[in-house]
Parts: C-alpha cells; sequence; structure tokens
C-alpha cells in the first residue's frame, strides 16, 4: 500500500477494489469446485444436492453430537485448543501485530461486541467454512461400516451395528431374506429366529469382498476397544474418519482468500487489518484449529466457541489499529 492510498480513506477503497473484485470471483469459483468434487454440485437435475449440503451443518450443530465425543477425544481437542491458541499468540506478539495487553475502559462496549462476535464471526463464519465446505465422513462411516469378529470363519458376518436396512425397519431384511443374501438365525438367547444384522454371503467371493472393504477400518476400531475380538462403533470420532486432504487444504485456502473479498473493503481501518500478511498468518492457524476441532468432533461448536473467543480476546485487549 502507498502513502498516499494510506493517507486517503477512499482513495486507498478505489486502490484496492480490484483485488476484492478478484478476490471475490476466485473464492465463488474455489467454493463451487469444492462442492462439485464433493458431489453436492452435479451435471444432472437437481443441480445441487440440498439435503447433502445442508444437513452437514445443521447435524454439526445439533447438541446431541456433543455428547458422542468420546473422553479420549476431548482430551485430544484440549491439546490442538491449547497449541493453538499459544501458537497464534506467540506468532501474533512475535511479529508485532498483537498490541501489549491492556485493560479495557469502556466495558458496556466490548460487552456488546461479545454478543456481536459470537454471531459474526463465529457462528456465521464456522457455519459456511467448517459446516457447509468440510466434508462429514462419520455419517458415511455409520452406514457403511458393520462391526465383525476379528477373524472370519466363512459362514457369517456379525454386525454390531445399525446398517442402512436395521435404520428403516425390518421390510428390507424381509427382502434380503428372500433374494438369499441374508439368513435368519436363531438368537444365543433361545428366541426366535429374526434377521439381527447376522448376514451370511452366498461365496467365498463375497466374503473377501466384504472383507476388503472393511478391513482398514476394523483394524483401526479394534485398535481401541478393550474387548479385541469384537470392533464396535460408537462414535464418529472412534474411527477419526477425515476428509481428502485436498478438501482439508482448499477450506482453509478459501477462509483466506474470504477475507480479501468484498465485504473486508469496509471501514478503511479494518481493510488494512486484512491485508496484512500477519493477520493471515494468525487466520490461517485459526482456521486449521477450528477445521481440526470439528473434524475430532463432528461439532460445529468447539470451532464456534474458539473462533468466537479468540476475536472477542483480541479485539479487547491486544487490537493494534494499524496507522
Amino acid at each position: 500500500m502507498s502513502p498516499v492510498a494510506a493517507s486517503d480513506g477512499t482513495g486507498g477503497a478505489s486502490a484496492y477494489s480490484g483485488l476484492h473484485l478478484s478476490a471475490t470471483l476466485l473464492e465463488v469459483i474455489c467454493i463451487v469446485v469444492l462442492l462439485a468434487r464433493q458431489g453436492v454440485l452435479r451435471a444432472e437435475w437437481p443441480p445441487v444436492n440440498c439435503q447433502k449440503l445442508f444437513s452437514r451443518p445443521w447435524r454439526r450443530l445439533h447438541v446431541s453430537a456433543l455428547r458422542r465425543v468420546q473422553r479420549s477425544t476431548w482430551q485430544q481437542v484440549a491439546l490442538i485448543w491449547f497449541v493453538g491458541i499459544l501458537a497464534m499468540f506467540s506468532l501474533g506478539y512475535a511479529t508485532g501485530f498483537l498490541s501489549k495487553f491492556r485493560w479495557p475502559l469502556q466495558w458496556k462496549v466490548h460487552f456488546q461486541q461479545l454478543v456481536i462476535t459470537f454471531f459474526m464471526p463465529g457462528l456465521v463464519e464456522e457455519f459456511i467454512f467448517r459446516g457447509l465446505l468440510v466434508p462429514s465422513m462419520s455419517s458415511e462411516k455409520e452406514y457403511s461400516l458393520v462391526a465383525a469378529p476379528s477373524a472370519f470363519d466363512g459362514d457369517c458376518i456379525c454386525g454390531h451395528l445399525r446398517t442402512p436396512f436395521v435404520e428403516r425397519g425390518v421390510e428390507e431384511p424381509e427382502k434380503l431374506k428372500e433374494s438369499g443374501a441374508m439368513s435368519c438365525v436363531p438368537t444365543t438367547d433361545g428366541g426366535d429366529s429374526r434377521p439381527s444384522g447376522i448376514l451370511t454371503p452366498m461365496s467365498q467371493a463375497s466374503i473377501a469382498s466384504w472383507n476388503s472393504h472393511i478391513s482398514k477400518e476394523r483394524d483401526e476400531l479394534d485398535s481401541e476397544t478393550e474387548d479385541p475380538s469384537v470392533s464396535t462403533l460408537s462414535t464418529s470420532s472412534t474411527c477419526q474418519a477425515r476428509p481428502p486432504v485436498v478438501d482439508q487444504v482448499a477450506v482453509v485456502a478459501i477462509f483466506l482468500c474470504y477475507h480479501f473479498d468484498v465485504i473486508h473493503m469496509y471501514p478503511y481501518q479494518m481493510e488494512q487489518i486484512y491485508m496484512d500478511g500477519r493477520f493471515l498468518l494468525l487466520a490461517g492457524v485459526l482456521g486449521v484449529v477450528c477445521q481440526e476441532l470439528l473434524i475430532r468432533t463432528d461439532s460445529l461448536w468447539p470451532g464456534v466457541i474458539t473462533h468466537w473467543l479468540v476475536v472477542w480476546f483480541w479485539l479487547t485487549f491486544c487490537f493494534k489499529l494499524k496507522t
């Protein structure tokens, strides 16, 4: 930024309007390409898979997602949060981007800011950049994985989880039974025979195909269960299913590009902050931390709270306006 542009509030905005427009266009293109890669946008009617797109954030906003997180995962979340916060403030002070800690004088203004920053950037940005753009792997695993014994005996695969047909009721198991893909067997408690998730493949080829499909996931499950002979999947965090690396990197890149778009042109004083490379560095670290919290918990709330409090703390105690 030239000194002339910096001294003129309107001149600076005009000078960077082309950059903001270009960044906005690039941001939209990247989002479209990413959603097309994930199968949300498709070359058929309807072109947008709205159910797949909006089920991600709404499910991740539900409080029940947090109740399914295991204690070991919360320990990982705490470690990620601590390391991320430490890295952001260390980089901020080392580069001179953050001011020395100061006690605010007008607490009323900062309490209002506490409410505002919860919704924007906390909730809104996490809803868009993590909730909508980061693909959810847990729901796919929940319906594609069926826990099985560590060793197949060639007779059956014992399912300990709900599978797609169990989720929809007993009508489809009956159809599978008639087709020969599933056999009813006596229950261990002496009750009537029923399709309790025990599948009888038609051939050794079926067993081999199924084994190939779940062998890697079963090994991950077995390593985390107390009984090594039975794999159970209680939460999405057990498998630590992760989106493709390309998607993870793309979401962080789009998040950084977003800070150059037309939304961030005004006010001019804040535009200078957004254009600062040190701010982008810290924003990148924050984006990675919030994204990792989402992947670990499959919930938006850890990232929302982190994003919200980090921004509010920065604006309240460490904000230094660039002159």
